[in-house]
């Protein structure tokens, strides 16, 4: 056939090809294909081919229309091998720059793994077992790097691993010597020509590292290092932090030689010449090496605490999540008493006064987060010692409450490891200020926490019981009292955890404060209006006590009536997602045990009950946030409740059979229905029980239960 009449033919193509419909593309694909194979085709035809499939790239989405187009190229490749490279290399080029260069998004990542795939059908069919002849690799690899660059910064990482299986795939195919020429072409790459160079170093050396290469790596680390510096870290604009988790892999693969010597200076020098730009990608580097960076980041961390209190809140917010990374990475004692001391210096005027609460408050968060400090035994002693001494200072000087309450909370968020019983110094601290001037009823509830949390994570010895069982009972006395002061009640809340901590006889239901948890009528501590209008923190106290009472006291969990389970019932429940999951995590933790299958029927049943009132989907008294949007239970947080208390699969047959059927309400809740209408039949099977069974075995009762004596409700209705 004649040149001029396949180009006749190929006319309409582009409009045909366009088509929405799978059967009408696979006929022109088909088309395009036979008319490829015709004798006397010639270098425009294949040329005016590859530039059809760019007209593909964003209409065909599923992976039917995908394999059209794959077997189109791979036809290409295998008959046409040398007018494919020469016009379809230029044509992937163009359309990687045009993903790379445009603002990141799920479409645009989807194309650049489309377009990927290509280029490996590409190598496949013209590199693999032939000989080179032809091969612009400069066109070719810069392409996939682009494509790699554009997948990258979109941040799914399962998109980002499907990128990486398909070069990875291709490049075990072509061998070790055909790939040396796509290291050659990065290498010859300017290291500032942006961060696709350092993204696919990165995905070489994981693919060097699996197959078992790592000499390649160690030979050519400095380049890559000084591509990542120059295109991601010495940069004037803000770079994407994806870009920086792409390169995973070859920072993992750094010494402390190589970060003291090249990274930790660039880091350095950025952060001084514009901490807004860089403080996120300081972060993301620290959480991707696997090195212990001790006295060399001090300096770093040092401009990471200047930037707590920065005027811009992203910057105080990255700063703060950058200083806690950093931090995991300092072992030695010495640079972790080097960052602790500077950000109280920080916090007491080092670069400036602080006048605002909220600087201070910034400040104290990163004090906080500095816990996350790998030092243990008599080290973590040392600095838990200079975090008390300091935050005492803190509690003596301060007047502003939430300045205060944030130290607490830092103090107490200090405790948790430190393997000894309760620190002197913090029931000092306790003693000391409680009743001081500037101590208002929260900021007393959060004492009262800060020592809950404190023996919780440490224990108390028989001393300190003795100190602190007074002042705590006084609290829930207090709160008795005055069960509309929802203040005082939390106060209240806070000490009953602690009492209930330090009751090592169990001998706490004979006292008098007992009352005020578990009496059926008498209770206050945990009234649902006290719930209601109960502070986030309050309700994880809540769930602690929940889960402390039901644990230690047999006569609370046999009490399928009590307070307390309704109040776990509520938290788990909880509009708030931080208490929610808390709870989710207590329950799970309490339940985990052969003997607890009473507490988790009772539980079940309990919840069926709150579903059935239907007071739980009132809106909360509080200004709705995005965590309390609605302030409204939905099906979701239904049955992950429900799943919670059928997590533990090593209950007694019988027993967990009960527990299977005590759920069937909460799984066929209309708003758990919406969500999963199978709910309740995957939960049998995941006890281990065939549900057919279960229900025929059990089918008198559920017919009296749920058919002969049922009475309707509003909410089944």
């Amino acid at each position: 056939m004649a040149d001029s009449e396949v180009l006749k033919k190929l006319k309409d193509i582009p409009f045909k090809i366009q088509t929405a419909s799978l059967k009408e593309r696979r006929e022109v694909v088909e088309e395009i294909r036979n008319l490829l194979s015709t004798p006397g085709i010639t270098e425009p035809a294949v040329r005016f081919v590859c530039r059809l499939l760019v007209l593909t790239l964003h209409r065909y989405r599923d992976s039917t229309s995908q394999s059209y187009i794959k077997s189109l190229v791979a036809h290409l490749a295998a008959t046409h091998r040398e007018w494919t490279l020469k016009a379809l290399l230029p044509v992937l080029l163009e359309i990687s720059e045009q993903l790379k260069n445009t603002a990141s998004s799920k479409s645009i990542c989807q194309s650049g793994l489309y377009a990927l795939r290509w280029s490996t059908v590409l190598i496949d069919g013209t590199i693999k077992s032939t000989e080179e002849n032809g091969v612009d690799y400069n066109t070719l690899v810069i392409s996939q790097a682009n494509l790699l660059a554009a997948i990258t910064a979109y941040g799914d990482h399962r998109k980002s691993d499907k990128a990486y299986s398909m070069l990875h795939t291709s490049w075990v195919s072509i061998g070790k010597a055909k790939l040396s020429k796509w290291i050659e072409v990065l290498l010859a790459t300017p290291p500032d020509s942006g961060p696709q160079i350092c993204v696919t170093f990165s995905i070489l050396c994981r693919h060097l590292q699996q197959i078992g290469d790592g000499e390649t790596i160690e030979q050519h680390k400095t380049k890559m290092l000084e591509s990542f510096t120059k295109s991601v870290i010495s940069v004037k604009s803000r770079p994407n932090a994806n870009y920086i988790k792409g390169c995973h892999d070859l920072l993992s693969q750094l010494n402390s030689g190589d970060v003291r010597d090249a990274l930790l200076p660039a880091l350095h020098k950025a952060m001084l010449r514009s901490p807004e730009t860089i403080v996120q990608a300081v972060g993301q580097v620290f959480a991707s090496l696997n090195v212990e960076l001790d006295g060399l980041a001090v300096d770093i961390g040092k401009s990471l605490i200047v930037n707590l209190h920065s005027k811009d809140e992203w910057v105080r917010g990255e700063a703060l999540c950058a200083l806690e990374r950093l931090a995991a990475r300092c072992r030695q004692p010495a640079a972790a008493r080097a960052l602790l001391t500077h950000a109280f210096a920080e916090y007491n005027g080092a670069s400036g006064k602080l006048t605002s609460s909220e600087d201070k408050i910034a400040v104290l968060n990163g004090v906080s987060c500095l816990r996350a400090l790998p030092v243990s035994g008599a080290d973590r002693l040392a600095l838990f010692s200079e975090v008390a001494t300091q935050l005492g200072r803190v509690l003596d000087s301060e007047s502003h409450e939430r300045t205060l309450c944030v130290a607490l909370d830092t103090l107490q968020r200090w405790t948790a490891g430190l393997g000894v019983t309760l620190p002197d110094k913090m029931l000092d601290i306790f003693k000391k200020n409680l009743s001081a001037k500037s101590t208002t009823q929260v900021v007393r509830t959060m004492y009262m926490s800060m020592v809950a949390a404190g023996v919780r994570a440490c224990g108390a010895s028989p001393a300190q019981a003795d100190v602190l069982q007074p002042v705590l009972s006084k609290a829930v006395d207090k709160a008795a009292q005055q069960p509309l002061q929802h203040l005082v009640v939390s106060e209240g809340i806070c000490a009953m955890l602690c009492l209930a901590q330090l009751d090592a006889a169990r001998s706490l239901p004979t006292r008098g404060q007992w009352a005020a948890l578990t009496h059926a009528d008498k209770h206050v501590l945990l009234h649902d209006r006290v719930l209601a209008a109960a502070t986030d923190d309050v309700l994880m106290q809540v769930v602690l006590l929940c889960r402390t009472v039901l644990e230690n006291y047999q006569s609370v969990a046999s009490e399928p009536n009590s307070p307390v389970y309704r109040a776990f019932v509520l938290v788990l429940l909880s509009p708030i997602k931080t208490v929610r999951t808390s709870a989710v995590e207590e329950v799970k933790a309490l339940l985990a045990n052969e003997d607890r299958v009473l507490i988790a029927r009772n539980l079940a049943l309990k919840l069926n009950e709150v579903l059935e009132e239907g007071k739980v989907f009132n809106t909360k008294e509080k200004t709705p946030t995005d965590d309390k949007a609605a302030g409204e239970v939905t099906g979701k947080m239904i049955l992950d409740c429900v799943q919670a208390l059928c997590s533990f699969k090593g209950y007694p047959e019988k027993d967990s059979q009960d527990l299977a059927l005590s759920v069937l309400p909460s799984c066929h809740h209309p708003l758990a229905v919406a969500v999963n209408q199978h709910a309740w039949v995957k939960l049998v099977n995941y006890l281990g029980h065939d549900p057919k069974k279960l229900v025929s075995l059990y089918s008198n009762n559920l017919k009296n239960k749920y058919i002969v004596d049922y009475v309707p409700n509003d909410v089944s209705d």
